[in-house]
C-alpha cells in the first residue's frame, strides 16, 4: 500500500512540474513574440527614417528643380521628369508613415501630420498640385484624407502665401 501511495505522490509531482514546463514554455513564447514584434516595428522606423532622409537628399540635390517645380515654371522635359519623381517619393514617403501609424506602429496622435504636409503642398504650390495629380493613386483612404485636408485649407486659407522654401515641409 505504501507503494502504491508514493506513486501516486510522485506522478503528481511529475503532473505538476510538466503543467509548471508548459506555463512556463508559454511564457517563453509570448515573449518571443513581444520581442520580434518590438523588432518589427524598430526595423519600419528605421526604414522610414532612411527613406525619409533619402527623399530630403535627393530635393537637396535637385533644389533648382524642385523649387521651380513648385512654383509652376515652366520645366525641360528631363526637369519635369525629375520633379515628378521627387514629388512620388515625397509623397509616397508621407503615406508609408501615415500607414505605420495608422497600424499603431509610431505615434498615432501624429498621424495626421503625414496628409497634411501633402495637402498643403497641394493647396500653396501650383506645380506640386499639377505634378501630384498625375501620380497613380497610393491608397483610395489616402486620397480621401489628402482631399478633405486640401479641402479645409481652401476655406481656411483662401489665398496662400507661403514662402517657396516651405514646399516639401
Amino acid at each position: 500500500m505504501t507503494d502504491e501511495r508514493n506513486d501516486g505522490g510522485w506522478r503528481s509531482h511529475f503532473e505538476a512540474l510538466g503543467f509548471i514546463a508548459l506555463v512556463v514554455g508559454l511564457a517563453l513564447v509570448v515573449y518571443e513574440l513581444q520581442l520580434a514584434r518590438s523588432l518589427s516595428i524598430s526595423e519600419r522606423l528605421s526604414s522610414g527614417a532612411a527613406n525619409e532622409i533619402e527623399v530630403k537628399a535627393a530635393v537637396a540635390e535637385h533644389a533648382d528643380v524642385w523649387l521651380r517645380g513648385c512654383r509652376g515654371d515652366e520645366l525641360l522635359l528631363e526637369e519635369q521628369v525629375v520633379f515628378t519623381q521627387l514629388v512620388r517619393a515625397y509623397s509616397f514617403n508621407n503615406f508609408m508613415k501615415w500607414r505605420i501609424a495608422g497600424h499603431g506602429v509610431s505615434d498615432a496622435a501624429n498621424e495626421s501630420i503625414f496628409p497634411d504636409s501633402v495637402a498643403r503642398n497641394i493647396h500653396r504650390f501650383e506645380g506640386f498640385a499639377r505634378s501630384y495629380s498625375t501620380l497613380p493613386l497610393l491608397d483610395p483612404d489616402w486620397e480621401d484624407v489628402v482631399a478633405e485636408r486640401v479641402a479645409h485649407l481652401r476655406v481656411a486659407e483662401p489665398n496662400p502665401n507661403a514662402p517657396l522654401a516651405t514646399c516639401g515641409t
